[in-house]
């Protein structure tokens, strides 16, 4: 199983087929993970319930609710494991090809039949538009054709061309990117690991596959990395959840994300003024009962 295009296929059955909520999502991408670290994306591996939720910052109760959505969607398998003995199995379901896919379909073909049935009851100006160029460029091109960059294992945008492949120039500016990140990061909020480093270039590849440039996403994950700092946290969770809202609200700009969090302050500015306003009211005494 290929990480990177499992992960694709993975976002675009959230974007066209499947709601996934926060928590289901935060489960899925740490198992995900970890199965790519153990080398064991093809085969079973064990985890705890308490290590998955120190991964996911789920309660018991969500990480339960969160396993049986993934489970009844068909994302993984799951056999549960002995009281106090056997931690619990999963396996991730391949969205890719070969014999366990989901829906015994083979990968994208997948994906695509479901949001062809999906976008049937919407018009054909729908299917023509969304499907034909959404799915057909994204799906095809991101899990069929997808290239990897063999210095920082970061997959190519799909819009890069067969020249840019081997492109000594602009390998050495990402890595170099990548490498400033991995020093920023560092110095804003603790030592790196190999998992942080893969989540910080698996960050930066969310935005270029929003069609934003390479250079200007690693300026947005860089500005999170600041903002985390700036309320004086330092874990890397707070920094995906940052990443993840701004995706949520569709911002894949720097422009736009430094706009949206001028606005953001501005609103926590005039409501700490009116809380102050209340505040100062009592603590002024009544010049005529004296208190």
């Amino acid at each position: 199983m290929d990480y990177f295009k499992q992960r694709r296929a993975f976002r675009e059955l959230k974007v066209y087929e499947l709601h996934i909520s926060v928590g289901q999502n935060s489960l899925y991408r740490e198992l995900l993970d970890y199965a790519n670290d153990k080398n064991r994306l093809d085969i079973s591996f064990r985890l705890t319930n308490d290590v998955l939720m120190s991964m996911t910052g789920l309660s018991l109760n969500g990480l339960v609710q969160a396993r049986k959505k993934l489970l009844k969607i068909g994302l993984i398998k799951y056999t549960k494991g002995e009281r106090n003995s056997d931690a619990p199995t999963y396996q991730i379901i391949n969205l890719i090809g070969g014999k366990d896919t989901l829906g015994n379909k083979q990968g994208s073909n997948w994906v695509t039949d479901r949001v062809i049935k999906k976008s049937n009851s919407q018009g054909s100006n729908w299917v023509t538009d969304r499907v034909s160029d959404r799915v057909t460029d994204r799906v095809t091109n991101l899990i069929t054709n997808t290239k990897t960059n063999t210095i920082t294992n970061t997959p190519f945008s799909s819009k890069s061309s067969k020249s840019d492949v081997g492109n000594d120039t602009s390998t050495k500016s990402d890595d170099d990117d990548l490498k400033n990140l991995i020093t920023y990061y560092q110095q804003n909020i603790g030592v790196t690991n190999p998992i942080v480093v893969q989540q910080l270039k698996e960050s930066v590849n969310d935005f270029v596959e929003h069609k934003t440039s390479l250079k200007e996403s690693y300026n947005i994950v860089r500005f999170a990395i600041e903002l985390t700092a700036q309320n004086n946290v330092h874990n890397w969770k707070y920094i995906q959840t940052i990443l993840n809202n701004w995706q949520k609200d569709n911002l894949f700009t720097l422009s736009n994300i430094k706009a949206s969090q001028k606005n953001h302050n501005n609103k926590n500015n005039q409501l700490r003024d009116v809380s102050n306003g209340w505040e100062n009211r009592y603590d002024r005494k009544d010049p005529q009962l004296g208190f």
